[in-house]
């Protein structure tokens, strides 16, 4: 049997508690081997201003994922400069590991725009993609405006609703609640000073604090 690691990326500009729970969940419901962490060096749809902090981003994704042993980080982005393309992202690890199933995470704010990404419909064909729920988004109106040829098939997985894509790889949406908590409003509350003790790990808080981020 493949082995099966699920992609999660993003800015984790900071790394918050839903970012944690939904990996978690997505770990669980999936029966995944192990997850990796992708923070973007520089995202094609926020500021480039985002690559300034990126040691920080890293050093904060390393103190929040200590002790999760099915967590890891991969600093492919990080490392390989200029702006972050998922399929970039998606090519070098299906090459360097040919052997493994891997799953893209993405939130339905991502989904929504997936069809402005670079090569999208390769994502599609490549790789199984899990969607989570982001409030405000309707994920099966997207299926039904955007990609009316993909079909709802029958999941084995509670809590799942599986599509068929572009080839034989499969789209989920993860029937789950919304995750309260974003980095934009981690960043606000930090600048406005309030507490954020319930959205952001500890020792996190400790890192921002002592480097003065996010002032």
């Amino acid at each position: 049997m493949k082995k099966q690691i699920g992609l999660f990326g993003g800015s984790f500009n900071p790394i918050h508690s839903a970012h944690i729970e939904l990996a978690q969940s997505t770990l669980k419901i999936f029966n995944l081997d192990k997850l990796l962490f992708l923070p973007a060096n520089i995202s094609p749809f926020k500021s480039p201003d985002l690559e300034k902090n990126k040691f920080h981003r890293l050093n904060m994704l390393k103190l929040a994922l200590t002790n999760y042993p099915k967590f890891a980080i991969s600093e492919y982005e990080l490392t390989k400069g200029g702006p972050s393309l998922t399929i970039d992202t998606i090519r070098f690890f299906q090459s360097k590991y040919p052997s493994v199933e891997f799953y893209l995470i993405m939130g339905e704010d991502s989904f929504d725009s997936i069809t402005s990404w670079h090569s999208f419909k390769e994502i599609f064909s490549t790789i199984n993609i899990i969607v989570y729920p982001r409030e405000n988004y309707c994920f099966k109106q997207t299926i039904i405006n955007k990609f009316p040829d993909f079909k709802e098939i029958k999941s084995d997985i509670e809590n799942i609703s599986k599509f068929s894509t572009l080839n034989k790889n499969s789209l989920f949406f993860l029937n789950l609640p919304f995750l309260k908590g974003s980095s934009t409003q981690a960043r606000l509350d930090f600048k406005e000073e309030k507490t954020c003790f319930n959205l952001i790990p500890p020792e996190v808080i400790e890192y921002i604090k002592k480097n003065n981020l996010y002032c």
